[in-house]
């Protein structure tokens, strides 16, 4: 089974959600697109995949 974490909006940035994922022992983050910091014109498809691979994290999409 894989546990995962929704994306918080007291962090400003996703990478601050991927490291306490990674903190926590989770598999994935679901993306919140009414959050600005998960719209499409500040998040790159290129910067998720990095993050993907740096840390072994899944996203999800809400």
């Amino acid at each position: 089974m894989k546990l995962g974490m929704p994306t918080l909006i007291e962090f400003k940035t996703l990478e601050q959600n991927v490291d306490l994922c990674k903190e926590l022992g989770l598999d994935f983050i679901e993306l919140n697109m009414n959050l600005p910091i998960c719209l499409p014109e500040n998040l790159s498809y290129q910067e998720i995949r990095q993050m993907k691979n740096e840390y072994g994290i899944e996203f999800t999409e809400m």
